[in-house]
């Protein structure tokens, strides 16, 4: 794209009248959200950096956010950090409820920038006082059933900064909420701050409309056959979970209705925090303890959410991985169509495969050491907790096809089972785990030595810290020795 052709857009966008201005932002999403060039996300930012003319009309105003939410997956984003800031706290406070509700997920986008550790917090405590200053003369019980208002969306921002963070752990989330007398949400999910219906803006429902572009499919009914066992094996991980943690099961049925609707994000958002609130009333435990339970949980709730079958515009059957793989290939300057039978057959395969390294190495392993306890009369070990370390393997192998799904192609499902479980050693040395050797998984992956399985892992591992929100969230070790 040209300059002189950037600029010429915005300027129809942010410029003229409100019906032409919709249309030209509604063609502007559907050609450039998530692969915007370079040059037009600099106009953008140049067009919009004056925002306050526009705060007395709350449409143009709403136009301007939205744009620059367009803008914010590109490289020129991370230059305007302090005018996001700044676009993102005017947004909030605004008096129309579409501003607000657009704001916040400018804030969502936003948030991905503050990698530093005390960004973040800093951020929650620009908000806080904000809460503080909106507070209403009666606060509301739950924000959710809340009637719109400034303070409701500046609430809402805070849970999601609390969680899309993990400062919930390191501020003590439920603690800060009491202290402050912010109001929590209620029971029940999917209330939204206006009446009217708010545009997706979970990655996984924005493309909807674009997945079929990268992909190519010759046996629909297989790709739909492989998705459901994907979803079918992440509903046996989530029970499992819940189950070892004595969470109600009706959170079973709830999260896996809500990571097939149109607003998973309400997993995170109202279930994660409802759940980690029963396990820390019900178990008497040190606070890391207590942090690595709700970690499987937060394992099986993501899984769930990775591999639950949806379907597309066109009523065909897809996943989150799926739209992830997607979204990798159109930031590619030369793009590819992505087999999709292919790679899902071998990344169901490499799931198989992770299963099957428990049967062939750790089972026997740990039955040859507890014959030893018992020949030398020495007190047996609490049993071996395979479920965790398991959940996790299949948990990685999730993460590697959504950042880099052409592994999957170049890879062996051996290969890809056996770096899960390196990568799962590699984040837990003091886990006690009978037959996680390097060699052995070398030798099934294929590697003729152990530094080919080592390099992959240790690179992979890297991707994993550079792409996770939470990498943290791989550790066991300590739920493991408890």
């Amino acid at each position: 794209m040209k300059l002189s052709e950037a600029r010429s857009l915005v300027d129809v966008v942010i410029a003229e009248d409100l019906a032409t201005a919709q249309l030209a932002l509604r063609d502007t999403s559907k050609n450039y959200k998530y692969r915007m060039p370079e040059v037009l996300a600099r106009v953008i930012f140049d067009k919009t950096a004056d925002y306050r003319q526009y705060l007395d009309d709350a449409s143009r105003f709403d136009i301007v956010i939205r744009l620059v939410n367009l803008a914010v997956w590109t490289n020129t984003a991370k230059n305007h950090k302090s005018a996001l800031n700044k676009l993102v706290f005017v947004g909030l406070q605004h008096n129309s409820g579409k501003v607000r509700q657009n704001a916040r997920m400018l804030s969502q986008n936003y948030s991905r920038f503050l990698s530093d550790d005390s960004e973040p917090i800093e951020f929650l405590h620009k908000l806080e006082k904000l809460i503080k200053k909106h507070e209403p003369q009666t606060i509301p019980l739950y924000v959710d059933t809340a009637s719109p208002s400034v303070y409701k969306s500046l609430v809402m921002t805070w849970h999601e900064t609390m969680l899309s963070h993990r400062l919930w752990e390191r501020l003590n989330y439920l603690e800060r909420m009491v202290q402050l007398n912010i109001p929590c949400y209620a029971e029940q999910a999917g209330v939204e701050e206006d009446d009217e219906p708010e545009e997706a803006s979970y990655t996984r429902e924005v493309w909807k409309d674009y997945v079929e572009d990268f992909i190519v499919c010759d046996d629909w009914q297989r790709a739909r056959e492989l998705l459901a066992g994907q979803e079918k094996l992440s509903i046996k991980l989530l029970k499992q979970a819940l189950a070892d943690n004595a969470v109600d099961t009706k959170y079973s049925t709830q999260i896996i209705r809500l990571s097939r609707s149109t607003h998973p994000e309400w997993l995170a958002n109202k279930v994660l925090m409802e759940v980690n609130g029963d396990i820390w009333a019900k178990y008497e435990e040190s606070q890391a303890a207590l942090v690595l339970r709700g970690d499987k949980i937060a394992r099986a709730i993501q899984t769930m959410d990775n591999n639950a079958v949806i379907l597309t515009a066109n009523s065909k059957p897809f996943s989150r991985i799926i739209s992830c793989a997607a979204l990798d290939e159109a930031w590619r300057t030369k793009r590819t169509l992505i087999e999709l039978v292919p790679l899902l057959e071998c990344f169901a395969a490499s799931h198989s495969e992770a299963d099957e390294v428990i049967t062939k190495f750790f089972i026997p392993a740990d039955k040859k050491m507890i014959n030893f306890y018992k020949e030398h009369n020495i007190d047996l070990p609490p049993p071996t907790d395979f479920a965790t370390p398991r959940q996790v393997a299949h948990y990685i192998l999730d993460w590697l096809i959504q950042i880099k799904y052409r592994l999957f192609q170049r890879k062996t499902p051996q290969q890809l089972a056996a770096v899960a479980w390196h990568i799962v050693d590699r984040r837990n040395p003091g886990l006690m785990l009978y037959g996680l050797e390097t060699g052995s998984l070398a030798e099934y992956g294929g590697w003729p030595t152990s530094s080919g399985l080592c390099q992959l892992s240790q690179s992979l591992n890297i991707e994993l810290e550079r792409y996770m929100a939470d990498p943290g969230i791989l550790t066991i070790s300590s739920l493991v020795d408890m």
